[in-house]
């Protein structure tokens, strides 16, 4: 069973729900450009982003130190110029980064018509 949440056109989607070990995620829209912030943590995962339709594939991973502080509203992954009338899908994927960490964080997404 999934968990999803409507706003305007664009729909994000969880399915079976285990918020303390989630590690894959879609989101599906419609608009003209989309930008998905969060959270950059030391010791966070590796997370990579896939999106249909111009086929796109990007990765993020915050190379801050320990000692930093976390990173609030960070660019972690963004599309323009596609195409208002089809419907994306975007997946994020969670792995381990080098330090074993595995934490990915999204905070909000700006989806622009």
């Amino acid at each position: 069973m999934g968990l999803s949440s409507a706003l305007g056109r664009a729909r994000f989607e969880i399915r079976n729900p285990i918020y303390v070990f989630l590690h894959k995620l879609t989101f599906i829209f419609v608009g003209s450009a989309i930008y998905l912030y969060g959270v950059d943590v030391p010791g966070g995962a590796n997370i990579s982003f896939n999106m249909n339709s111009p086929a796109m594939q990007t990765y993020h991973h915050y190379d801050g130190d320990s000692l930093q502080s976390p990173v609030y509203c960070a660019l972690l992954f963004s599309a323009d110029n596609v195409d208002p009338s089809v419907e994306y899908t975007l997946m994020w994927l969670l792995a381990p980064g080098a330090d074993g960490g595995s934490v990915g964080i999204i905070d909000y997404a700006v989806v622009t018509f």
